[in-house]
């Protein structure tokens, strides 16, 4: 008997079923695979979080208890990537973005011949995306320092094939990213409203609904004037490059206007090392010092670092990072005064912005000597002419000949708070005569010595720091103006820069007791940072309360330019 095709009607039914079955096929292979992921994963002593070594990006997984699996060594980031990758995590299960997402999927196996589904479950996904995008903006602020997170992760979160398969909401991907990012900046200007979680579900009623909801969630966009272009300039990533370094130390996108497009201009030559042994760190080495302090202290994080040590006509810097080099040599010795950002070693990453990976990853040890007699002087102090010539503009020179650096700088509106008098008044009284003792002197009369202090100690005169007791952290100043008080807040108590408005110069003795929470991440050794929550001593109020309390001052949210140094280019250092 001859073949008979079936009827048309017949053949297009068994081709619509196909194409069900192979995307439910591929959809039901990537449940088995968060299966695996899930049993494989570890659970840290935080709710809602897994570890996985499977996985190289945070991704949100879940329908009835939604989680957010972190790749392993997540504890090594640096604070700004922990705060956005939980702000945009966990803002997806608080919108319940998961069950969008599974109801789109289910919505596409249904529709999946049809472009305009696929069009408009990925505007859903997108537009889920940059809610939880501008979650992370209104609690962090710095769209730049954002931008370069999401980069990072973009570059890692395809590498592996079955995270295709796999269903969640990755933090990013390496489709669109670059509209994403201009995307941020639009948000960080106020420029979109977030998709209405409505508008979201019934775009997922079948394919003539959802192309209503298409209309009801682009339209949670609203029609702005056009925006000149922006200029973005992202630097290349290495291949070898590890997925922490990339999602850690990608250079941001930086905004160029044309007054900053030029590298920060010298009046003169500036003086030079005769000589300079430039060597690479062996790897495994022990970094000292945090962001490239003078005195030993812990392990630096990744792109921090180094000891600087000095004698007559003589700079050593011992597995010093490029990052700390450039903030100590342009903004701690140099003429760059950033705008809102107290100069301090402790704070590079804030300071420098740009740094390629394999430059945050990379630290030199540096033998540098010369005949200048300046330089030749003496070295006592961090502030002697010798030392200032040597860290500032010989270490400029360094910099720029054999590592080819180029630099701008930059400004960003981020988050800030003031430092004002309450209205009950100011409770700290001025500073009398013999209320502070000085400092005992080092070996040999060089250098300070600081001893922890009890309570019925004397401040310090001129000094400023603290120590944990029991549960709560302290705060202590001998002989101080309150922008100093502002300063240390920024540098080691506060998740912003504090700017003094009090407008007051009288020096003051300080103690103030708080209780740690999430907007007081203390960045230092734990002998400043680690407190005792089983301790009998009772436990203080949060800073914003402990400040009015104890000493009559106020932390009142704002926003304000933040100075940075943008590097446009940096390569390895040339040979001795």
């Amino acid at each position: 008997k001859a073949f008979e095709w079936p009827a048309p009607g017949t053949m297009l039914f068994w081709c619509y079923l196909a194409g069900v079955f192979a995307m439910a096929g591929y959809r039901v292979t990537g449940w088995m695979m968060l299966a695996r992921v899930m049993a494989r994963s570890k659970a840290p002593r935080l709710r809602r979080l897994r570890e996985s070594s499977d996985v190289l990006a945070p991704v949100t997984v879940g329908l009835l208890r939604p989680s957010v699996i972190l790749p392993a060594g997540w504890q090594s980031w640096q604070t700004d990537t922990k705060r956005a990758v939980f702000a945009h995590e966990f803002a997806h299960i608080r919108r319940g973005d998961t069950w969008i997402s599974f109801l789109t999927r289910l919505a596409r196996c249904v529709y999946w011949f049809h472009p305009l589904a696929w069009w408009i479950s990925r505007q859903i996904a997108d537009l889920a995306e940059l809610s939880c995008d501008a979650v992370v903006l209104e609690k962090n602020g710095d769209p730049g320092g954002y931008s370069r997170i999401l980069l990072g992760f973009a570059e890692t979160v395809n590498a592996a094939g079955y995270r295709a398969a796999m269903p969640g909401l990755a933090i990013a991907s390496r489709s669109g990213i670059g509209h994403r990012i201009e995307q941020v900046f639009e948000l960080a200007g106020g420029n979109l409203r977030r998709l209405s979680r409505p508008g979201a579900v019934l775009a997922l009623m079948g394919l003539p609904v959802m192309c209503v909801a298409a209309v009801v969630g682009l339209t949670a966009i609203k029609s702005q004037p056009s925006q000149p272009a922006t200029v973005y300039k992202v630097a290349p990533i290495p291949a070898s490059a590890s997925p922490i370094e990339i999602a850690q130390a990608q250079a941001p996108p930086i905004a160029v206007p044309a007054p900053q497009t030029a590298p920060h201009p010298t009046a003169a030559p500036k003086p030079k090392f005769d000589a300079a042994s430039i060597k690479p760190c062996a790897p495994g080495a022990t970094v000292m010092g945090r962001g490239g302090a003078t005195t030993a202290g812990t392990p630096a994080p990744n792109g921090l670092g180094g000891y600087f040590g000095r004698s007559p006509g003589r700079l050593d810097i011992s597995c010093g990072s490029i990052m700390s080099m450039v903030n100590i040599a342009y903004v701690l010795n140099g003429d760059i005064t950033l705008t809102n950002s107290p100069k301090s070693p402790g704070n590079s990453d804030q300071h420098v912005k740009g740094v390629p990976d394999w430059a945050m990853s990379a630290r030199y040890t540096i033998e540098a000597e010369t005949d200048n007699p300046i330089a030749n002087g003496p070295t006592d102090g961090p502030n002697s002419p010798a030392w200032n010539l040597m860290v500032g503009p010989m270490l400029q020179s360094l910099l720029e000949d054999r590592f080819h650096l180029k630099i701008h700088e930059g400004t960003e509106e981020t988050p800030m708070y003031n430092l004002i008098v309450a209205k009950g008044g100011l409770k700290l009284k001025p500073m009398a005569e013999g209320e502070c003792q000085p400092p005992e002197t080092g070996p040999g009369g060089r250098g300070t010595i600081i001893r922890k202090l009890g309570p019925a100690d004397k401040p310090y005169c001129g000094w400023m720091g603290g120590d944990p007791n029991g549960p709560n952290r302290t705060v202590l100043g001998g002989g101080v103006p309150l922008n100093r008080l502002a300063d240390f807040l920024s540098l080691f108590v506060v998740d912003r820069h504090v700017i003094d408005k009090t407008g007051l110069t009288t020096v003051v003795n300080i103690h103030l007791e708080y209780s740690p929470d999430d907007n007081t991440p203390c960045d230092g050794p734990p002998l400043r940072c680690q407190v005792d929550p089983n301790s009998d001593v009772p436990a203080a109020p949060t800073i914003f309360t402990a400040i009015e309390q104890q000493l009559g001052l106020k932390l009142e949210p704002t926003k304000a330019p933040h100075g940075y140094i943008a590097v446009d280019h940096v390569e390895p250092p040339t040979e001795n």
